[in-house]
């Protein structure tokens, strides 16, 4: 091989390396999992659930407890990321005890920051989870939880770790509602029984 051929094929692959490093770093071409913010228009374009990364997406079950619809649940790795839904925040960023029908768990709730009349969304996230950091309020798309490691009881309530549930307040009656419909609109797969 002559040093001319050598130089084309050593050049080629230098000019490939730098072409490959630039369309990475510049987010053109990712082979990395996204983690953090992503834009309105990705939510817009991506067939992903938006809250978990979308290998999750479509491993949801309902969990009904004495027939009543308590959320979605999930069995994902420690650690996962827990996206907010909608520009919102959390009302602590430690574990509390949420209401859900007549029983009590322990998770976090995120309210919705965005409506301004009697009824407001709720996104709660049941199980023992962590707050990715200390910080009150989150934009739409950012990862603002991971998943912890407790599971619920099997028998109980399928071994999930994860349940998500969507539920309104109403502040006049004081009452919590469960938002099948913005659930669904999270998670178009479901179906929920009678």
């Amino acid at each position: 091989m002559n040093k001319r051929l050598k130089f084309i094929i050593i050049g080629s692959i230098i000019l490939l390396l730098a072409l490959f490093a630039a369309l990475t770093y510049s987010n053109f071409w990712q082979f990395t999992k996204k983690t953090g913010t992503v834009s309105e228009e990705e939510f817009q374009s991506h067939s992903s659930c938006i809250i978990l990364d979308e290998g999750y997406c479509a491993q949801g079950k309902l969990v009904y407890e004495d027939g009543g619809l308590i959320g979605l649940g999930f069995k994902v790795p420690e650690g996962t990321n827990i996206y907010a839904p909608f520009n919102g925040g959390l009302d602590s960023t430690e574990n509390t005890l949420i209401k859900i029908n007549q029983r009590f768990y322990s998770g976090l709730t995120f309210r919705n920051l965005s409506l301004d009349s009697g009824e407001r969304d709720f996104f709660m996230v049941l199980g023992y989870h962590q707050a990715v950091t200390d910080k009150q309020v989150f934009n739409k798309g950012e990862a603002f939880a991971q998943a912890g490691v407790f599971t619920f009881d099997e028998a109980y309530l399928g071994g999930y770790n994860l349940i998500l549930t969507f539920r309104n307040l109403n502040e006049q009656t004081g009452e919590w509602v469960n938002n099948f419909d913005l659930l669904k609109q999270f998670f178009n797969y479901i179906e929920e029984q009678p």
